[in-house]
């Protein structure tokens, strides 16, 4: 059976999990709570006419319902209709002081305990009871934690908090750079979001507890910090039970009870907590937890104090250049997070939207997320555990670091990196741990930081910061792991230190190596990878752009709204019309969904590599606007691409085709090597890989089977295949399936062969020009058929260059970038449109969008820009421009001129006829302009024609966005 994503949680009540879940980490004695959730008091300080210090005068003039933002209560500055397409658009927006009040009582036996106030997740607050202010809290990526013990009697008390999120708040300038904190995603919002509860606690009572699971003794090590406030040393009992309770096995811990001695003040008690020789362990594959209660008892007196949490008995770790999980090796098939939350312009606090979301990506076959500079809530760690999830939070900073404590950046960090691995450091998802995105500043910088987070909390794997110095170090001492996009400098030409396929132009030759090496399934990672001693994983890898989706609008209720997205859908439908928009939409996408499937399997055939963080199956709606993902925002399915038909090439298994090329000639072999990558949880020994190659129809040509075994880690080498080939006569696209048999594990290839026949030549009634020219206005005057293919860059102003691969990440961020630093700019299309219907396509067989096989075609193309085209005309062949150039761009057209015919090749195919695809093309148009069929049903006069190659090109007005890695 295929691995598959409920297969450990089937028969088990999701309501059961999620009401286990709903108390893990707190405190279980809910009487002793005061839910501050619902209405509040509010003012928004919209003229910044307040300080702090000024609460007596603020005038309360608003009301609003916490948990959640001043955006969903349409508070705040409301928006006009802006101009810039570089991200969604807040319909209200405000960056300052809001002031929230709400009047609480007490009760009676609250005495005597000590009260502490919780926000789960909020902004810089600041903290009034009744007159007087208790003080601030800078934490932002965790809960924070105000003690009102001396400032709460029984009785009604006002609470005030002002939530500051403006630029002088009291936060390093770099938190500004962060998705934690950026209105790129999701946004710089104002409000409370999380948890608001007053908690009473006895003067004996647990603060916290840190858990190290030890898998070979079963057991866990319990570091439970107490608070005794009673004012002596008190004899204590803590009970311990557990409970496996989202696994259909049975196994029951014991209850233990551990007696201490506990001193007054806070301290920490080390005990160790055996669940049982038959214990089950937690992995991706069998995510089995166990619900810890730590009951606490005073003199054999329960204190009302129950600590609650889960634990999964798991040991994730770095061995050699390999991650393992309890022993085993595993692959990271990750996604990188940026908080895109379009409806409430932040991250989900419950667990039900998390379980969506890691079943979404589960179905898809990934098993890991890192969260590019921010941490998730609690509720996403719950819903990880769950599902099996490895997870790699990060702190809130794309910038710089310093290597002294005295650098208000560097407190900033260590107080963050202390409330993170505090509050979510007990989940067995919870395994990597990276300083922040892209980070900068010396080697010696980096250490410093990352030694102190470990010297705090060693329980993690971690990284100096993902791609600092944009892999140009290679790997610094000091990390356990490598996350990057290269290892270090060196050939660059040849991409022999780059860890994934796909760069924008300013940062690799051609935009890295599937577009600018010849297409084939042999190239892989292994000379980047093997420059680093430690686990490699590829950073961001992917970004292929495709066309906005109109069908996605309607899903904009929320906070944001898609202005973007709109006014490049309207520009579209205005120049090139509504269904154009929509062909548009789905050529580019499946070019997209090709490039992403040959960079992981990249990834996968690399025999040393550690996993890869993809950027990314979900929409980045900001930055530019980077529709990268097969996934909308909402992570919902654009209907590219089925679930089942994505994980047959990201999955624990998968058969792969290793050879040199996609496309062949009839009269030799296609040849490969079929290796399967088993990162599942065993080994597959004896199995049977089914191999077809079958017609788009679904014939079976010709058929097979290969045996071997798979072992567990490793990419096996299970057999050449030989397919001979001279039986096809006729040009075809075929596809390579391979299935390994009695399970869903399944793949396939796209190739194509031609038949070996003479050079094609051009009847005598049609003459080839290869410039635009009186000649050829002649000929075309006097009815002649004639055949235009124009050298490279011979009208370099009436065209752009030539792309084979989606542009990447987005035109206006890399256009900007890429002259500041005097690169090549990326040539910015998005693949090409076909009408594989044409005649044309006979004799080279194409599906409606780029495959390989134009891999040679668009490489060596001039599209032409027909935008001072008055009369349109319908290309055969079209670039997809991107949605800010939006040019129409003709790579293969054809027309009436005057009495003649004419047909247009905007790919130099005459000078890359050792590319067999060039030669077939060739050939193709060739038979057909020579052939009856060959009645252009455009029209252009010679005037128009000289207009298209010699005129100016007017350009469009592309506002740069930046990034901090390039500034």
């Amino acid at each position: 059976m295929k691995w598959n994503a409920t297969t450990h949680l089937k028969g088990i009540s999701i309501f059961l999990l999620l009401s286990i879940l709903s108390i893990s980490q707190t405190l279980a004695a809910y009487q002793n709570k005061i839910d501050l959730s619902g209405h509040w008091q509010l003012f928004v300080d919209l003229k910044k006419s307040y300080q702090i210090t000024q609460m007596k005068e603020v005038q309360f003039n608003d009301t609003i319902t916490l948990p959640g933002t001043l955006d969903q209560s349409l508070k705040g500055n409301k928006n006009e209709v802006p101009s810039y397409t570089g991200r969604l658009s807040r319909n209200y927006s405000f960056y300052g002081k809001a002031w929230y009040r709400k009047e609480v009582t007490i009760p009676a036996d609250w005495t005597g305990n000590k009260i502490f106030l919780k926000l789960e997740r909020t902004r810089v607050t600041h903290l009034w009871v009744d007159a007087t202010y208790v003080g601030s809290s800078l934490v932002i990526s965790s809960e924070q934690q105000y003690d009102l013990s001396t400032f709460l009697s029984p009785g009604k008390h006002t609470l005030t908090i002002v939530v500051d999120n403006g630029d002088d708040c009291g936060l390093p300038s770099v938190v500004k750079s962060s998705h934690l904190w950026t209105d790129e995603t999701q946004t710089i919002w104002n409000g409370i979001v999380g948890e608001m509860v007053l908690q009473a606690k006895d003067p004996l009572h647990i603060v916290r507890v840190k858990s190290e699971p030890d898998i070979a003794k079963k057991s866990v090590k319990l570091s439970v910090l107490i608070d005794n406030s009673t004012g002596g040393t008190v004899k204590g009992t803590l009970d311990i039970t557990a409970l496996l309770f989202n696994s259909k096995e049975n196994q029951t811990p014991p209850q233990k009870e551990f007696v201490l001695d506990i001193e007054q003040g806070k301290k920490i008690y080390t005990i160790e907590y055996e669940l049982g020789t038959d214990a089950l362990l937690w992995s991706e594959f069998a995510p089995n937890l166990y619900k810890l209660d730590l009951k606490l008892f005073k003199n054999k007196s329960y204190v009302n104090d129950t600590y609650s949490f889960n634990v999964g008995l798991r040991n994730f770790a770095a061995e050699g250049k390999f991650f393992t999980i309890n022993g085993k090796k595993t692959f990271l098939r990750g996604k990188h997070d940026a908080c895109v939350f379009p409806l409430t312009g932040y991250a989900p606090m419950n667990v039900n939207d998390w379980m969506r979301y890691f079943e979404i990506l589960r179905s898809y076959g990934f098993n890991h997320v890192r969260y590019h500079s921010w941490c998730p809530p609690e509720a996403a760690f719950e819903a990880a555990d769950l599902c099996g999830f490895y997870l790699q939070p990060e702190l809130p900073i794309w910038s710089t670091v310093f290597d002294t404590m005295e650098n208000p950046v560097s407190q900033f960090l260590l107080r963050e990196a202390k409330g993170v691995m505090d509050e979510f450091g007990n989940h067995a998802s919870f395994v990597m741990f990276s300083t922040g995105n892209e980070i900068g500043g010396t080697p010696k910088a980096m250490k410093f930081m990352t030694d102190e987070f470990r010297k705090y909390d060693n329980r993690f794997l971690f990284a100096l910061g993902t791609n600092y110095h944009l892999g140009w170090s290679g790997g610094l001492d000091g990390e356990d792991f490598l996350v990057t996009c290269r290892v270090g400098g060196g050939d660059e030409a040849n991409y022999e230190t780059q860890v994934r396929s796909s760069f924008a132009y300013v940062d690799a030759l051609d935009g890295g190596a599937l577009n600018g090496r010849y297409p084939n399934t042999k190239m892989d990672y292994s000379k980047g990878s093997a420059k680093s001693p430690k686990p490699v994983v590829g950073h961001e890898v992917g970004q292929f752009q495709m066309y906005p989706d109109p069908k996605e609008i309607k899903k904009y209720t929320g906070v944001l709204y898609p202005h973007n997205l709109v006014t490049f859908i309207n520009r579209t439908n205005e120049k090139h019309g509504i269904q154009k928009t929509e062909r548009f939409f789905k050529a580019s996408a499946a070019l997209s969904l090709l490039c992403y499937k040959a960079d992981l399997e990249m990834a996968f055939r690399t025999p040393n590599f550690a996993g890869y963080q993809m950027l990314d199956i979900q929409d980045f709606p900001g930055q530019g606007t980077a529709l990268v993902g097969i996934l909308d925002a909402f992570m919902e399915s654009k209907g590219i691409i089925t679930p089942e038909e994505y994980s047959k090439f990201n999955a624990p298994v998968i058969p792969l085709w290793v050879s040199d090329r996609y496309t062949w000639m009839n009269d030799t072999v296609m040849s490969g090597n079929v290796k399967v990558f088993n990162y599942s949880a065993n080994d597959l020994n004896e199995i049977s890989v089914d191999w077809q190659l079958v017609t788009i129809d679904g014939k079976i040509l010709k058929n097979g089977t290969i045996k071997g075994d798979a072992k567990q880690g490793q990419l096996s080498d299970l057999s050449v295949l030989n397919i001979d080939l001279s039986d096809i006569k006729q040009a075809s696209q075929l596809q390579l399936r391979f299935a390994i048999r009695n399970t869903g594990y399944a793949n396939e290839y796209n190739t194509w062969v031609y038949p070996r026949q003479k050079a094609a030549k051009l009847s005598g009634a049609v003459k080839q020009f290869t410039a635009v020219d009186k000649k050829l206005y002649n000929y075309l005057e006097k009815g002649g058929t004639a055949l235009l293919i124009p050298q490279a860059d011979a009208y370099k102003e009436q065209t752009i260059g030539g792309l084979f691969t989606s542009d990447y990440w987005s035109y206006s961020m890399f256009k900007r970038i890429s002259e500041n630093a005097k690169k090549p700019v990326s040539p910015g299309t998005l693949g090409y449109l076909i009408n594989n219907e044409h005649p044309l396509f006979k004799e080279f067989p194409t599906d409606f969008h780029s495959d390989w096989q134009w891999w040679p075609i668009a490489r060596n193309a001039r599209p032409l820009i027909l935008d001072t085209l008055s009369t349109p005309i319908s290309p055969l062949v079209e670039a997809i421009d991107n949605v800010e150039r939006n040019h129409k761009l003709g790579v293969l057209f054809e027309c009436k001129v005057g009495k003649g015919k004419l047909f247009v090749c905007m790919s130099d195919l005459v000078n890359h006829l050792n590319y067999k695809e060039c030669n077939q093309l060739y050939d193709a148009i060739c038979r057909y302009v020579s052939s009856k069929e060959f009645h252009p049903a455009d029209e252009l006069s010679v005037e128009q024609l000289q207009t298209l190659f010699y005129s100016s090109v007017a350009k469009a007005k592309i506002e740069g966005v930046k990034n901090v890695s390039y500034e």
